[in-house]
């Protein structure tokens, strides 16, 4: 939403406690600051409206007071300042404040005649604040620093040498019991958000849309949880659980014992290939968007899991849909870099070295070179949406490291494939393909014809 210049240059500015300070309005210091305290561009918007509007007004000569915007009515934000870390100010709550500041100016026994005479237009104002407070969506997290939503409602235990632990996880058919009529195994991983429930929603709308592709295929989406979801949820002590980022990144779990997101693909695919379970699996696709293709494309570099899938005579390919950033195996990228000013752009993530625990001697001083061979071998498809271009995105990765592989995403993935291309000339077991006029949405993704061949064979995409 633009917004409006102000009418006047004065915009108040508000301490730390509330206090309105010299420079400005009352109304719209209050509009500024209850829009900062709530963190919530649309919010920010409407109430900077409002405040042009109030600073009009007030320009006419309207007292400040009069509108109800004197300091007790600053009171409620002083306990907003104080616990704004801690919980996030809920929008009907910053209508009533800043509404109620306003009504109470509008009483006709206010003690203001000027407040009577301008009536009608301030209650116009209200109006107006209402209605783009109330018919807007709240504003999504995009760095997923809020709590999930919603926790998904099965469990996979992971046992491996460092310990054990429990994933929340989506499966599409009860995978505790036989089920001979599964053929294919599509796993879905959510992005930065955490929202397995989201992408459980539009892994089902892509079967769907698969037709007779789709059939027989069982779905599962694993939910790899932050810290603060953990403990908004009181979940059990066995829950596995990282910070909101390093689970992407492969490092060991918080809790209950140091597991790596890449243990949990470890056990899932080897789950897949107990043929006592599913006897006639026959192939399994690893898939993220986001977040979760950046997991996935890490994976599919270091995994151990497709081992178990190989021996048991079940395929495995990985999808890596609109990840901000790839691992490179050589210190060469598509953008300049300065080395002094970012001496991580080569580590990992964005490299192999200083890799997590579950990499072992290989992260960049062991045999790079042989798993670097391995990766050029496994079946890799990556979907970039033509749209995905905007390098001011919220939810993209704009560290040096990342900068130096691109503006934004859809150059980023270009620029990597070209880059395997020039390294495994003629050999390289790995396809790209253009999803046309799609941004950063996963549900268009994997949704879209090449994500339907990706995901469920289905003719119809260029490329794949």
């Amino acid at each position: 939403m633009a917004v409006p210049a102000p009418l006047t240059d004065d915009f108040a500015s508000v301490d730390t406690t509330g206090n309105v300070l010299k420079g400005g309005g009352y109304g719209r210091g209050l509009c500024r600051f209850a829009a900062q305290a709530a963190g919530q561009p649309e919010v920010a918007a409407a109430l900077t409206i409002a405040a042009s509007l109030i600073g009009g007004i007030e320009a006419l000569g309207m007292p400040a007071d009069g509108l109800g915007f004197g300091r007790r009515h600053m009171e409620p934000h002083r306990r907003v300042e104080r616990r704004r870390d801690h919980f996030r100010p809920r929008r009907d709550g910053l209508v009533r404040v800043v509404l109620g500041g306003l009504y109470r100016g509008l009483s006709p026994q206010t003690r203001s005649p000027h407040t009577r005479s301008h009536h009608a237009i301030v209650r116009l104002i209200g109006a107006l604040v209402a209605v783009l407070l109330l018919t807007r969506p709240a504003a999504a997290d995009p760095l997923g620093h809020d709590p999930v939503k919603v926790v998904a409602d099965a469990r996979l235990t992971v046992v491996t040498p460092a310990g054990r632990g429990e994933v929340p996880i989506y499966l599409s058919a009860d995978w505790s019991q036989p089920l001979p009529n599964i053929t294919r195994a599509v796993i879905v991983v959510h992005g930065v958000g955490r929202d397995a429930d989201g992408y459980l929603r539009g892994a089902e709308a892509a079967r769907a849309a698969a037709g007779p592709e789709g059939q027989n295929t069982l779905l599962v989406v694993p939910q790899f949880l932050a810290d603060i979801d953990v403990a908004t949820f009181h979940l059990p002590a066995a829950v596995l659980h990282w910070s909101t980022e390093s689970w992407l990144e492969g490092d060991p779990a918080h809790g209950p014992a140091p597991l790596s997101s890449f243990d949990v693909f470890d056990a899932i695919l080897r789950r897949l290939a107990d043929r006592t379970l599913l006897p006639n699996l026959v192939r399994v696709v690893l898939a993220g968007h986001s977040a979760g293709g950046q997991v996935v494309q890490r994976y599919s570099i270091v995994g151990r899991g497709e081992a178990a899938l190989t021996a048991r005579g079940v395929t495995l390919r990985y999808v890596v849909a609109n990840p901000s950033t790839y691992l490179y195996f050589s210190d060469d990228r598509p953008m300049p870099v300065d080395r002094a000013t970012c001496p991580g752009f080569d580590r990992w993530r964005y490299g192999l070295a200083g890799a997590p625990p579950y990499v072992g001697d290989t992260g960049g001083v062991g045999d790079t070179a042989g798993i670097e061979a391995r990766f050029a071998a496994r079946h890799v498809d990556y979907l970039l949406g033509t749209a995905d271009t905007d390098p001011h995105h919220p939810a993209l990765n704009t560290s040096c490291g990342a900068e130096a592989e691109g503006p934004h995403r859809f150059a980023r993935g270009m620029a990597y494939f070209i880059y395997l291309q020039a390294r495994h000339p003629g050999t390289l077991a790995q396809r790209i393909a253009l999803v046309p006029s799609v941004g950063h949405s996963g549900a268009a993704m994997f949704g879209s014809a090449c994500g339907l061949a990706a995901l469920f064979d289905r003719p119809g995409c260029p490329g794949l």
